[in-house]
């Protein structure tokens, strides 16, 4: 199966984050012209978004200029996998992969509150000492995606925001 980054795969991870626009321009039309009580409920709203809201622009961003470039094939046939058209390297060459995901991703949980939970992100360790990282842009669970590599260990680790910086 081939893996890029495509706009739909950031609408699909960028979700949670347009439920939230949608939430608050409706609490803000709310507060703002149907009622007279507004003195601090909009600002209370607006640094609860940005408190929540930036970390998933951060990882977005970061996410983004690590795989807008990248192609990865996983072909379990032949249980060989190809970065940006190589040449394919055989499962047997994966040390290990590793899953940085938020707390809902190891529950198996489906509710996300906060929109950088959909965050998440795998670093493949090749036993020549070379990595690559798998967004969640590139597959929006990564989870699944490794699993299909037959006989290489997978290793999680929660961080609840699953950013390369806090590694």
């Amino acid at each position: 199966m081939k893996y890029i980054v495509t706009v739909k795969k950031h609408f699909m991870v960028l979700e949670s984050a347009i439920i939230g626009h949608v939430l608050l321009i409706a609490m803000i039309f709310y507060f703002y012209c149907l009622t007279d009580n507004q003195d601090g409920v909009l600002v209370i709203l607006g640094v609860t978004y940005l408190i929540s809201m930036l970390p998933a622009f951060f990882l977005h961003i970061e996410y983004y200029t690590a795989n807008k470039h990248d192609t990865v094939d996983i072909d379990t046939l032949s249980k060989t996998i190809t970065f940006n058209d190589g040449q394919p390297v055989s499962f047997n060459d994966v040390e290990k992969v590793v899953l940085y995901m938020p707390p809902v991703w190891h529950r198996k949980g489906f509710i996300r509150l906060l929109p950088f939970e959909d965050y998440h992100y795998a670093k493949i360790m090749m036993k020549s000492g070379e990595q690559f990282t798998f967004t969640c842009l590139l597959a929006s669970k990564v989870e699944e995606v490794m699993k299909t590599m037959r006989g290489v260990l997978i290793e999680k680790k929660k961080r609840v925001i699953a950013s390369a910086l806090f590694e």
